[in-house]
């Protein structure tokens, strides 16, 4: 539609030097007949000046569009200055041109009142010197049929100012979607990376941890390199598994069947696997933990899960804390570490805090804490009871796990 309302608007001005041309042969082709109205020349006066004055009379159309009022007074002051020195003129031609104009400048002037008062002006005075003219009945006549020419024309800017608005706003609609997509697509990815690094930061720590505990074993305790390459593999493909959900999701190609999201029923493996990479972990699992929303549960799962592998990571002594109880209001997770000398858990680019924060935020949670107290590194959130669904049934207790 577009397209199309540009490319007519490229021929506006072919269409109005059609116009005037036409209107200047047709004046022209009346002059050169001798045309008369009630025995009077429909072109009074000399014939050489008339041979000049009608496509002056008409020249003006070229800018009823770019300059209507500029062109209207122009034709207007023509015509009065004619019919003074030369009569009034009873041609079709004049009859069609001072209708044309008074219609062009009401549909695309701004002044639609001074329009009125220049067309009223010039029906009076080409009556007054018209001849054929024969009381105010005729000159009413004549304003009627301007005045019709006037609201049309009054109606077409109507009309026109109602499409500019419409488009103007349409396209103010469309910057907004524009921005809006703009900033879902940045949110998006910000989410990605975010899930991103859950998965892989995790995943590569304990890889990292493991390949460390099997180069250790080798040569003398294969048995226990061969349980950590186990372990690798094992994590490795869960990781494969997490990549690959993400990536369908962003796909648009066939859906395919990802892996359930992990949630706090896989609480044992998760703990289990941190075990396994050398973490002597304290366990205080609350056996009455109620079933959560998936987000909720996903969002409480991946707090646990950064706060291990934070421990896992940046504490020397590969030693920590783990606290997941069900208070009057909600969910309290609490996961320490210590430190020892100026290792404050400093190391790293703080994502993983960020990521927590803000998955907490969306489920109505806080991160109450972050950081180092009382010599040990404290994660403390707090995840409201509202988020969550009746209970699935009591969870088993969670022993301690350790090295």
């Amino acid at each position: 539609m577009r397209v199309v309302r540009e490319h007519w608007h490229r021929l506006a001005r072919w269409r109005d030097l059609a116009l005037a041309g036409g209107l200047a042969a047709a004046g022209l082709a009346e002059l050169l007949a001798h045309g008369t109205y009630n025995s009077t020349p429909s072109w009074p006066g000399p014939f050489a000046l008339n041979v000049v004055y009608v496509p002056m009379l008409c020249l003006p159309v070229l800018w009823r569009r770019t300059r209507p009022l500029t062109a209207f007074a122009a034709i207007a002051a023509l015509l009065c200055l004619g019919t003074v020195v030369l009569g009034a003129a009873e041609a079709t031609t004049e009859f069609i041109l001072i209708m044309a104009a008074i219609y062009s400048a009401a549909a695309h002037s701004s002044r639609p009142w001074v329009v009125a008062l220049i067309g009223t002006v010039t029906v009076v005075v080409h009556d007054w010197r018209d001849p054929t003219v024969h009381g105010v009945t005729n000159t009413l006549w004549a304003l009627g049929l301007a005045a019709v020419a006037w609201l049309t024309g009054m109606a077409v800017h109507g009309r026109q100012r109602t499409i500019v608005e419409l488009t103007s706003h349409a396209e103010e609609v469309e910057r907004r979607h524009a921005a809006e997509v703009v900033a879902a697509t940045a949110a998006e990815r910000a989410a990605i990376a975010r899930e991103l690094h859950d998965v892989i930061a995790h995943t590569v720590s304990v890889v990292v941890v493991q390949a460390q505990v099997g180069s250790r074993a080798l040569p003398h305790q294969p048995a226990v390199a061969a349980e950590v390459l186990a372990t690798i593999e094992t994590t490795g493909r869960q990781a494969i598994q997490e990549l690959r959900r993400l990536l369908t999701v962003l796909s648009d190609g066939e859906p395919a069947l990802v892996v359930p999201a992990p949630s706090l029923r896989q609480l044992d493996s998760l703990l289990a696997t941190v075990a396994d990479a050398g973490l002597d972990l304290s366990c205080d699992i609350d056996p009455q933990l109620p079933a959560l929303d998936p987000s909720t549960d996903l969002a409480a799962y991946r707090v646990i899960q950064e706060s291990l592998t934070n421990m896992l990571r940046h504490c020397p002594q590969r030693r920590g804390r783990l606290s997941v109880r069900r208070t009057s209001t909600g969910i309290d997770v609490i996961a320490e570490s210590p430190l020892v000398g100026d290792s404050a858990a400093t190391a790293g680019t703080g994502r993983g805090i960020i990521g927590m924060r803000e998955r907490l935020s969306l489920v109505g949670g806080r991160l109450e804490h972050a950081g180092p107290r009382n010599g040990c590194y404290r994660v403390h959130a707090t995840i409201p009871v509202e988020h969550a669904i009746p209970a699935a049934g009591p969870r088993p207790a969670q022993a301690p796990v350790g090295s």
